[in-house]
């Protein structure tokens, strides 16, 4: 199971904050498959800083979700052979898929 607490945002003037949401749905569990689980607490066990991003940047801090998307989704999509407008882009807040 994963817990989703919140999201990082880039606020104006403020850089990347942590966005907790809104509402009370804002923290949810998320079920996973256990085998995701399984490489998800072994990547955590592993991990340089334990209370820091499982999948940080090189520097350590949050991944930027344009990096995210420019650097791995879209290199991901193009190798696995879908062509642009297959498969939806990585939305913006992780959730939901994007508006046309």
């Amino acid at each position: 199971m994963l817990v989703m607490a919140g999201n990082v945002i880039r606020a104006n003037g403020r850089g990347k904050v942590l966005n907790r949401g809104k509402t009370l749905n804002a923290d949810r569990d998320i079920p996973l498959p256990d085998w995701c689980v399984a490489l998800l607490v072994r990547r955590r066990a592993t991990a340089k800083n334990r209370d820091g991003p499982i999948f940080p940047s090189s520097t350590g801090t949050v991944l930027e979700a344009s990096n995210v998307r420019n650097r791995a989704w879209r290199p991901f999509v193009a190798h696995a052979g879908y062509e642009w407008g297959d498969l939806p882009d990585v939305p913006q807040d992780g959730r939901h898929p994007p508006r046309r």
